[in-house]
């Protein structure tokens, strides 16, 4: 369960990253 829930952070993280980054 703690693998998935830091996969899901992750995740989550690289998205918003991406976001952020299409928008300057």
């Amino acid at each position: 369960m703690e693998l998935a829930n830091t996969q899901n952070e992750k995740n989550q993280v690289n998205a918003e990253k991406e976001r952020t980054s299409s928008d300057p």
